[in-house]
């Protein structure tokens, strides 16, 4: 028998899906323009949600070089800015502060915006100057800081997780991208390299959910953090031309 024929997407329907959620999400009111919470909840989205729903948009505009997407990033980050502005230390997740740095400065690799540079500078020193401990682990940067976990109700034992570690790390090599800041390109590395040595399976390709202050490994998986390396590893080996870097996207991509 035949086998049916693979079913594939299109840049057509890639176009169909944006702006169907943009039919449906996007908010513009005076000079604010924002994605809501939800379909039935029109406050506006905010911190770590609404960089992500601001990442969907960069992405369409990767797709596409749309000018008119391009406008509406500078818009959606400048009023992302305005109701999050710096300083971040009310959020002890590192994660979030990645996500933040994320699109912001993929923002700036866009628009040219100095404002989404300096704030995408100052989350990725804040969230690596307090997250990363040589203390548990080898090195490592906190997925929550201890100090905020220790606050939770009840008290949390703090972790280091490939989610903090690798968005952090692709906003480091973005920032060195954008300034040719020899610093952050190190960082980026020394971040790899401690992900790739504590939660990356080079037998499976999997990479590990998390590790504890001893030692012990979440090896839980989810599409978030199997993706969120595998572009990280791309995103090195495209700045330094290194093919271990590559190696290890098509490895984490094949799992």
């Amino acid at each position: 028998m035949q086998a049916p024929a693979a079913l594939g997407l299109g840049q057509a329907d890639a176009e169909s899906m944006y702006q169907a959620f943009n039919n449906i999400f996007l908010v513009r009111s005076g000079n604010a323009v924002y994605y809501k919470s939800a379909i039935n909840n029109a406050a506006r989205d905010g911190t770590w949600s609404a960089s992500l729903d601001i990442l969907g948009a960069q992405d369409a505009y990767e797709r596409t070089g749309d000018p008119e997407k391009k406008t509406l990033i500078n818009e959606l980050l400048t009023t992302w800015l305005d109701y999050t502005p710096t300083p971040w230390s009310w959020d002890g997740w590192n994660d979030d502060i990645g996500w933040f740095s994320l699109a912001l400065i993929r923002g700036y690799q866009i628009t040219s915006n100095p404002r989404f540079l300096d704030a995408a500078k100052y989350g990725f020193d804040y969230a690596f100057g307090r997250g990363w401990d040589t203390q548990h682990n080898g090195g490592g940067i906190w997925e929550e800081n201890p100090e905020y976990a220790a606050r939770e109700n009840p008290p949390k034992t703090a972790t280091k997780e490939a989610l903090a570690n690798d968005s952090l790390g692709k906003v480091a090599c973005m920032i060195y991208q954008s300034t040719h800041d020899g610093g952050y390109l190190q960082k980026a590395q020394q971040i790899y390299a401690w992900v790739s040595a504590n939660l990356f399976n080079y037998t499976t390709g999997q990479i590990n959910t998390g590790i504890s202050p001893d030692g012990r490994i979440d090896t839980g998986s989810a599409a978030y953090n199997q993706g969120t390396f595998l572009d990280y590893a791309h995103l090195l080996y495209l700045t330094t031309g290194d093919p271990i870097y590559r190696t290890d996207a098509q490895l984490a991509l094949d799992y």
